[in-house]
């Protein structure tokens, strides 16, 4: 009985256990289906996800391409902008230095081509040559026959001058109204003479009718050349200032010429009187003053102001050696000093002007007063190392 009481106990015990476990077992297989529905739910999200996913870059891809073809399409209209902009640009810089009428080079482009030719000049220690040509009285010819002839007749000329200037390194261009200017780099003055021949024949040739010419019954032209190899003391706007002086000489000489410098010195050699540069040694000096300073002793203002003072001075001197005239004595003295006065005063201010301040180099104006003559020196130092 105590066996069997055991036995029931124990199959009492045995029916708890395996009530409980199937009561686990339950629990555990509701887990597991619950799970496996949040894992079905989780799978379907997934697929649903990656199925977007895959539209969305289908649609990235297909804007990818279209922002493609977009960008090379804006690429490639900003390339025709730049290179249209471009072409504008050059066309823009080429008309500003142009001249309308005439299709030469104007004044700007002159004044910059002649600095950098020149420069290039003096570092290769070539020539250049400068060629100045106006037409005979045009103002005349203007009057005459209208001024839309008068720009006909320019336009003609600056043609014939232009067919003249043949290499891609010369410049010709009009300078103002009726005046041009040709530049020649690398060119000696026998050549330069050689163009500016032909330029004068080939208005000639032209037959332009010109009735109110004071020296043809056509137009003609008045032209005044050289050539210089430029030195360190040299500059461009003087020697331009020479060549316009040699025109004017054509001018003055019966236009319908050319003037070179060696035209220029053999006409000075024909005249009775003219002025040249003597050295002073040659003649007998009678009187000389010299005016000289160094800068740093005197402020560079100070002495600025004290220019006029200086130069004053030096005209009253030389006016002790003219003698008085008896009549209209005070303007002849007013003259002398005047005249006297404003030379010194250029000069000195010049000296001045290129002076170093710390140069201990004394510079100023010497006069010398000869039989003859009287003779501004003006002298100045440059330090050779700056």
């Amino acid at each position: 009985m105590n066996d069997l009481d055991d036995l029931k106990a124990t199959i009492s015990d045995l029916e708890v256990e395996l009530s409980t476990a199937i009561e686990h077992g339950d629990f555990i297989e509701n887990q597991l289906i619950d799970t496996n529905q949040q894992l079905a739910q989780e799978i379907q999200k997934r697929e649903q996800t990656e199925k977007k996913l895959r539209n969305l870059l289908e649609i990235i891809k297909s804007q990818k391409d279209d922002l493609e073809i977009l960008v090379e399409t804006v690429v490639s209209h900003s390339d025709a902008n730049d290179l249209e902009w471009i072409e504008k640009f050059g066309e823009a810089q080429t008309q500003s230095m142009t001249d309308p009428m005439t299709g030469l080079a104007n004044r700007r482009r002159f004044d910059s081509y002649l600095r950098d030719e020149w420069l290039r000049a003096y570092r290769n220690k070539k020539p250049i040559a400068l060629i100045m040509i106006d037409i005979d009285d045009f103002k005349a010819y203007n009057d005459e026959y209208g001024h839309l002839k008068g720009d006909a007749c320019i336009k003609t000329v600056a043609q014939i001058i232009k067919q003249q200037v043949s290499r891609s390194s010369d410049l010709a261009c009009r300078y103002g109204g009726e005046e041009f200017v040709v530049i020649l780099p690398q060119t000696d003055l026998s050549g330069a003479l050689c163009i500016a021949n032909q330029i004068k024949q080939q208005v000639e040739q032209a037959q332009l009718e010109h009735q109110k010419s004071r020296i043809s019954q056509f137009v003609t032209v008045s032209i005044g050349v050289d050539s210089i190899v430029p030195e360190y003391t040299d500059n461009y706007l003087t020697f331009l200032e020479y060549i316009d002086g040699l025109l004017y000489e054509a001018k003055q000489r019966g236009r319908n010429r050319v003037i070179s410098s060696n035209e220029q010195s053999k006409q000075m050699k024909n005249e009775k009187n003219y002025f040249q540069y003597i050295p002073v040694e040659n003649y007998r000096l009678s009187e000389k003053l010299e005016l000289d300073f160094i800068p740093v002793s005197i402020p560079l203002q100070q002495r600025w102001r004290n220019n006029g003072l200086s130069a004053d001075f030096l005209a009253e001197y030389v006016l002790t050696f003219f003698p008085r005239q008896e009549t209209d004595a005070e303007n002849f003295q007013s003259q002398i000093r005047n005249s006297v006065s404003f030379i010194a005063n250029e000069l000195i201010e010049n000296v001045m002007k290129y002076n170093a301040r710390d140069c201990s180099l004394a510079c100023g104006v010497s006069i010398y007063i000869l039989e003859n003559s009287l003779v501004f020196y003006a002298k100045n130092y440059i330090d050779q190392k700056a």
